[in-house]
């Protein structure tokens, strides 16, 4: 199985899923699911990021090994959207 295929499948489990606010300003506050969906990307070999649905990225050449989730608030509630960018995918 190639790294795209279980990207998918890593993300497909965490579809959904509700973390904390990403942007919240102390990250003393361990996220569960953020904790360990970054755990299987990272032992893919990515490095892991967050992006939120719907917001414009600079034009900031990034790593090519950079796998952003992307998430969605709703209601003041932060979720997994299931699906993810890698390096400069747009």
């Amino acid at each position: 199985m190639n790294n795209e295929t279980k990207l998918k499948n890593i993300f497909a489990q965490f579809a959904g899923k509700e973390i904390k606010n990403p942007n919240r300003m102390t990250r003393d506050m361990c996220d569960v699911v953020d904790s360990d969906l970054q755990r299987k990307v990272s032992g893919l070999g990515f490095i892991f990021g967050m992006h939120k649905k719907g917001t414009a990225e600079t034009m900031v050449l990034k790593p090519e090994n950079l796998v952003r989730a992307e998430y969605e608030e709703t209601n003041g509630k932060f979720r997994l959207t299931g699906k993810y960018k890698i390096g400069n995918q747009r």
